[in-house]
C-alpha cells in the first residue's frame, strides 16, 4: 500500500494559529472542501482516510513541495 502522507504548517493570525496545507494533495484536499485552512474536525476526517499528516516550520519564502 502506498504511504499516503500530506504536509501541513501553522501560522499564528490574529492570535489563533491556523493549519494550513502545504504540499499539493494537501492544497487538494482543501480546494475538495472548500477551505484554506484546514481545522481539528478536517485533521481527524483526513487522518480517519489513513493518511500521516507532517507538520513542517513556518517559513514566509518557503515555495510549495509535493
Amino acid at each position: 500500500m502506498e504511504n499516503l502522507n500530506i504536509k501541513v504548517f501553522y501560522k499564528n493570525v490574529y492570535g489563533n494559529d491556523l493549519c494550513y496545507p502545504f504540499c499539493n494533495t494537501a492544497k487538494n484536499l482543501a480546494k475538495l472542501i472548500n477551505q484554506k485552512t484546514f481545522n481539528k474536525y478536517h485533521l481527524e476526517t483526513i487522518k480517519s482516510l489513513k493518511y500521516k499528516i507532517d507538520i513542517v516550520a513556518y517559513n514566509p519564502n518557503m515555495e510549495v513541495q509535493s
